[in-house]
């Protein structure tokens, strides 16, 4: 049998990630705080960096050393080669922050609005509200159903479970969130919680005449509850929302700045320039100079190009979205990462890098950047402004005749937006909002 050996060769074009295009991916992806952090490491551990006042210089430095670094471009790498940093960084949240930037959201009127800010701000590190309704209501002169208004607006909040009085009110209203209609389960709550953290499944068992198998059950579904829903912002150390970017009206016109004390930069340290021009010095101190310096401009470029890029994409998501500026949240308009990456010329996952734990301030609050990318509903509508409207007209309902999908439907259709009932139904859920025929079923909080 003859064997044939046939050596080919094949060509092929593979992109590979060098050092600094995965460092300038990672600077990319960095929120203002983490960013700060970084740029002290990195004058720590190059002496060649310190930290840029005014800002020109840095463009200055590296136009006339353009020569002395190559440049690449990270937007042309296959996206499926990159590395994910946002495992690496986390951006934390304060509970009461997260609740107020909650409350800007819902068309209150403004003693009820009064009321609830004040119990946002009266909630402990476990996400209780502990004071009483009637004292609350003296201390800032609201009627008490005023107070409990705001209370019960508090407590439609995220996360569920938020603004409870006692273990017991925190652990219904998260069943009343994941709609779970079960007398037995309530009884358990209002009546043997302590019994059943104890495991006395027999005690129970007995005095309520079920089985054993069907508190076990029930034990299993309240495990499932958090009994303390504020924990989750504030456990472990806390990092603080820090806007890097502000939104400004003047004259109808809107315009995208960096705030200049959170948005750092670095420059490079002349001194170290001038000692290799001054007087001969010994070939390791030269390389040493060199390395440092190449290092420390690979580091420049990449914070300038983030400071770039993170301009040109906010500044088409505030062209874009200029109605919400202007109008609020019903006026979001659909928009898409593609959409953006089209227009800015870069690509999708570099503008999901950038949005990514950005903030900007603006006259309505401060949002993440990534808040302003919603899916199409229809050519002008956003589900999210849809997702708005249902749940205000949700919380002007009059609460002894809740409305149902259709009739919500209806009020929508009267409003010019036209949708399926069912996708009522949809949204409703997704804002863990429970139905007509539920929504009067539990006591007023």
């Amino acid at each position: 049998m003859d064997v044939f050996l046939d050596n080919q060769i094949n060509q092929s074009q593979q992109l590979h990630m060098t050092p600094k295009i995965m460092e300038e991916l990672q600077i990319l992806q960095m929120s203002a705080i983490e960013l700060e952090q970084y740029i002290e490491d990195a004058m720590v551990d190059n002496p060649l960096l310190e930290e840029e006042e005014h800002g020109d210089e840095v463009e200055n430095f590296i136009e006339l050393n353009a020569n002395d670094c190559e440049s690449d471009d990270y937007d042309d790498i296959n996206p499926q080669s990159k590395p994910e940093f946002s495992a690496y960084f986390k951006s934390g949240i304060l509970l009461k922050e997260y609740l107020m930037m909650q409350l800007k959201e819902l068309k209150l009127e403004p003693q009820i609005r009064k009321a609830a800010a004040y119990i946002i701000e009266s909630i402990d590190e476990q996400g209780y509200f502990k004071l009483s309704i009637k004292r609350s209501a003296g201390i800032i002169r609201v009627s008490e159903i005023d107070m409990k208004a705001g209370l019960k607006c508090v407590q439609n909040m995220e996360p569920s479970g938020i603004g409870a009085r006692n273990l017991e009110e925190c652990l219904l209203i998260q069943l009343r969130d994941k709609e779970i209609d079960n007398s037995l389960i309530r009884s358990i709550i209002m009546n043997h919680l302590a019994a059943i953290s104890e495991r006395k499944y027999t005690l129970i068992s007995k005095t309520l005449g079920v089985s054993i198998e069907e508190v076990i059950g029930i034990h299993n579904i309240i495990r499932t509850l958090s009994p303390k829903p504020g924990v989750g912002f504030s456990a472990g150390k806390i990092e603080y929302i820090k806007p890097e970017l502000e939104v400004r009206n003047i004259n109808s016109e809107f315009s995208v700045m960096f705030l200049n004390d959170n948005s750092p930069s670095l420059r490079i340290n002349r001194s170290y320039i001038s000692l290799l021009k001054s007087e001969p010095v010994s070939s390791d101190i030269t390389s040493y100079i060199k390395a440092r310096l190449s290092k420390a401009l690979d580091i420049v470029r990449a914070i300038e190009k983030r400071r770039k890029t993170i301009l040109d994409i906010t500044d088409f998501i505030v062209t874009h979205q200029r109605e919400f500026f202007l109008k609020g949240c019903n006026f979001l308009k659909p928009l898409t990462m593609k959409m953006v990456a089209d227009s800015v010329g870069v690509h999708e996952s570099t503008v999901s890098r950038t949005v990514n734990g950005k903030y900007i301030q603006t006259p309505m609050g401060v949002y993440e950047l990534r808040f302003f990318f919603s899916s199409a509903l229809d050519e002008s509508l956003s589900s999210s402004g849809v997702k708005n409207m249902i749940k205000r007209i949700i919380i002007a309902e009059n609460k002894s005749r809740p409305l149902s999908d259709e009739q919500i439907r209806r009020l929508l259709e009267e409003k010019g937006i036209k949708i399926a009932r069912r996708t009522v139904s949809k949204y409703r859920e997704e804002l863990s909002i429970l139905p007509a025929q539920k929504r009067n079923r539990y006591p007023s909080f």
